[in-house]
């Protein structure tokens, strides 16, 4: 049988995760309505138990961001070209941000003392890979770059 034929569900009584992973089935049940006795609800997270899935909005039905670091440590000469790679993993899609000594690494932007210019590079959505490319490296650079999510 097609579930798009099916008229009635019970999905009630179940300890239902609302996160990430049920998303498809809260956009199912959205789409193709069946008729249910009770709407089923949700059990964790904390923040959502008790709350009937129609109640809650799609966009809380996420899971925490989980960020891949590419090498920990890159060697380079001064004047070199260096790509730092994170890979993030989170649904909805997460933003990235690289930051360097606590402040923001903003796209296009050239380092105090000028010289090194930055390029940050991203793609994908709910598998996000972003570079971050510093163009003509100084020792004025050097330090620890950090993606993160803002």
């Amino acid at each position: 049988m097609p579930l798009n034929s099916i008229r009635e569900l019970h999905l009630h009584g179940n300890p239902w995760t609302c996160d990430c992973h049920a998303r498809y089935l809260r956009r199912w049940l959205d789409k193709v309505n069946p008729s249910r006795a009770e709407p089923p609800t949700c059990a964790a997270p904390s923040r959502l138990r008790r709350r009937a899935f129609e109640a809650v909005p799609l966009s809380q039905f996420a899971c925490p961001p989980q960020i891949r670091e590419g090498a920990r440590t890159v060697t380079a000469w001064s004047g070199d070209n260096v790509t730092l790679s994170c890979s993030v993993s989170a649904s909805p899609e997460a933003r990235v941000r690289w930051t360097w000594h606590g402040r923001p690494v903003v796209n296009g932007s050239v380092s105090q003392p000028p010289g090194t210019r930055y390029r940050v590079f991203e793609h994908g959505r709910e598998e996000k890979t972003s570079l971050l490319t510093l163009h003509a490296v100084s020792e004025s650079t050097a330090g620890r770059y950090v993606c993160d999510r803002p």
